[in-house]
């Protein structure tokens, strides 16, 4: 069997999935190990949310009244959000913003990282939980039918997107820390505060609405 997957706007962290023209809802965050072992999602098994049909047109409804958000919007925005982003960036390092020297005290830069690890944790926790609020709000999921289904991607090179897109993050968050901890610039906490939170969301790449899945259902 196969499933298409779509977004619920502004509510990323539920999906609506459709398979054999049937309607589910998949918390595509259901387990923290996520954050922290994204590959785990190759090998889970999802609980499925069975939609009525009242409840998936009201879904379409919703996804209708938000008009271009999250993926939708950065596909449409692609050029104008890199246009920006070099402007920006040219701007930054030609007016020595991106160099301006930060304490120069070890203590002090540990105590900085460690606070935005908190940050980065803090708003990851206040996103999920407000997400699942808006969730139950649009349809109540507690009580739905529950089935248990693993996602296997038709398209095998989406495993390696997104170990890739990983990786990729990943090494500029270490680069940005070594930049910060050896010369002292501010620059690298932006950069690490910027590439954590990408690596803390990379698992969301495996479920993704780019993508048409094989599934398998378990008791």
């Amino acid at each position: 069997m196969q499933a298409y997957v779509s977004i619920i706007k502004s509510i990323a962290r539920y999906r609506m999935v459709q398979i054999n023209n049937k309607y589910y809802v998949v918390d595509i965050e259901e387990s923290p190990r996520f954050f922290f072992l994204p590959f785990i999602t190759w090998v889970h098994i999802y609980t499925l949310y069975e939609l009525e049909e009242e409840q998936a047109r009201r879904i379409f409804a919703y996804n209708e009244t938000k008009g271009t958000t999250g993926i939708e919007a950065f596909s449409a925005y692609y050029f104008l959000i890199v246009g920006i982003g070099l402007v920006l960036g040219k701007t930054v390092v030609s007016s020595g913003i991106a160099y301006i020297p930060f304490l120069n005290n070890t203590f002090v830069q540990w105590l900085f990282l460690l606070l935005t690890v908190a940050a980065i944790i803090y708003f990851r926790f206040v996103q999920h939980r407000k997400t699942y609020i808006k969730m139950h709000q649009l349809v109540d999921l507690s009580t739905l039918n529950r089935q248990y289904v693993k996602f296997y991607p038709v398209n095998k090179m989406s495993y390696v997107f997104g170990l890739i897109m990983w990786l990729f993050f990943l090494g500029f968050t270490y680069l940005s820390l070594g930049i910060f901890l050896q010369l002292n610039l501010l620059l690298g906490l932006v950069g690490f505060w910027a590439f954590l939170s990408f690596v803390a969301i990379a698992f969301r790449l495996f479920i993704h609405p780019n993508y048409v899945y094989k599934c398998e259902f378990y008791e």
